[in-house]
């Protein structure tokens, strides 16, 4: 029988009943999107992007229908937000994600607020060599009342070994139906067989546990969706080559979200399609975004999330541009979807053209797709800002960095943040700590 959203009340959680905490997600639900809503009609107003107008369109629809889906006691599903197949796949049963990362970063919009999820996360145990955003944080907002928990949780064995462990403990935990995906490691095709064979496992689990069943016709068209969304995607890339860089480095955050959360949807493929054309035109006019562009950096982890200045200040203080982020956005891997092979399709897409590139491939790829990106964007540098709850990502940082040296001849600057805690590493601190980096480049550069 479908699970009620409205009535489950795993162990752990705090004592205030269910109606009570939905009650309190919605009010900040409600003021987000009228907060989104206000700046809509500014963005409308002034003379700004359309692509810009349009991402918070698209953030502001798809939190009223996550609003909706909770209201009317919809089964709310987790389900990795690596895995490429996510979006079409639920979205063809009738299902919204659960996106615990958002909502908690919705709710907790202070410092002492995120400390208290934290905290809350601390309480069962979560420490924080556990993935911060995608499970400490929900977890610990979900263990403090202030949000329900999903219905089912899908988890992974490939992607980084932090958020699938965290993953699996949150179920555990709040004794939420929990079911493991398996992925094989490296890409062949016999790999994407039984890959496929595993996503059909989890459509017929998600049946068995929501009562919704998949619609087929509707998959096969958000696979053509995602055919699209990927075509735009590797355009995007290319035309990112470009001297001066053509887009505002700010925009890698806005690609990566509609990427999570639209990729297989056809909003994600206009959002895709309105920042091609802006990105192409001023290609064609042979115009950067910003006027002075003095270096052009690898992002090979981005700004945490309570740092929302650090691009603007590269870019107005040092003419400094991001111009290509391997272990995200950056995928040279060709690949094909077939609408007659869905399953196979979005196995093949996981594989090679995922939203987090870095996660579940060997890392072999990703140290060589990372010095490609070097050469073939022209880098000057590279910036990580290195989760530091993130231990796969920390064991390759130093490979990354001697094979940038070696092979591309960059340097790399690696600085260790938390992407929801900024007492732990503040924007000014980051600040202070990339400047001399950036100092040295200039030196190097112009030397």
């Amino acid at each position: 029988m479908p699970m009620d959203s409205a009535t489950s009340n795993p162990k752990n959680i705090a004592v205030m009943d269910p109606a009570s905490i939905l009650k309190i997600e919605m009010e900040k639900l409600d003021q987000t999107i009228h907060d989104l809503e206000g700046l809509i009609e500014n963005l409308r107003k002034s003379p700004h992007e359309r692509s810009e107008v349009m991402y918070h369109e698209i953030v502001a629809q798809q939190l009223r229908r996550y609003r909706d889906a909770k209201l009317n006691g919809q089964p709310m599903v987790f389900v990795n937000s690596a895995m490429a197949g996510r979006i079409p796949i639920l979205d063809a049963m009738g299902l919204v994600g659960y996106e615990a990362n958002q909502t908690a970063s919705m709710l907790a919009k202070t410092t002492e607020m995120r400390q208290e999820f934290l905290d809350g996360a601390d309480e069962i145990g979560l420490r924080t060599w556990l993935c911060e955003p995608f499970t400490r944080f929900g977890l610990g907002g979900t263990v403090r009342g202030y949000m329900l928990p999903p219905n089912a949780i899908v988890g992974n064995t490939i992607y980084c070994n932090s958020m699938s462990t965290g993953v699996e403990f949150w179920a555990d935990a709040l004794e939420i139906p929990y079911l493991r995906m398996d992925r094989p490691h490296t890409y062949s095709e016999d790999a994407v067989k039984y890959y496929a064979k595993q996503l059909q496992r989890m459509i017929a689990w998600l049946e068995e546990k929501t009562g919704h069943k998949m619609d087929w016709d509707k998959l096969e068209e958000n696979l053509d969706y995602l055919r699209q969304f990927q075509e735009l995607r590797r355009e995007i890339a290319e035309l990112r080559k470009a001297v001066p860089h053509p887009m505002p480095s700010e925009q890698i955050k806005h690609l990566m979200t509609i990427s999570s959360q639209g990729a297989g949807l056809r909003e994600g493929v206009d959002y895709y399609r309105q920042v091609r054309d802006e990105v192409k035109k001023r290609v064609e006019e042979r115009r950067g975004y910003i006027d002075n562009e003095r270096l052009r950096l690898l992002s090979l982890w981005l700004p945490p999330g309570h740092a929302k200045g650090i691009y603007q200040w590269w870019e107005q203080e040092w003419g400094a541009v991001s111009v290509a982020e391997p272990l995200f956005f950056y995928s040279p891997r060709e690949f094909e979807t077939n609408p007659k092979t869905p399953l196979e399709s979005l196995a093949r897409v996981d594989f090679c053209g995922r939203r987090w590139t870095a996660l579940g491939n060997p890392a072999e790829e990703t140290i060589e797709d990372t010095v490609l990106a070097a050469k073939e964007y022209a880098a000057d540098g590279a910036v990580g800002y290195l989760p530091v709850y993130c231990p796969d990502m920390n064991m390759m940082a130093n490979s990354l960095k001697d094979a940038l040296k070696k092979q591309a001849d960059i340097p790399m600057l690696v600085i260790s943040v938390s992407n929801v805690d900024p007492t732990f590493v503040s924007e000014d601190e980051i600040r202070d700590r990339t400047e001399p980096f950036f100092e040295m480049l200039l030196e190097r550069k112009d030397g």
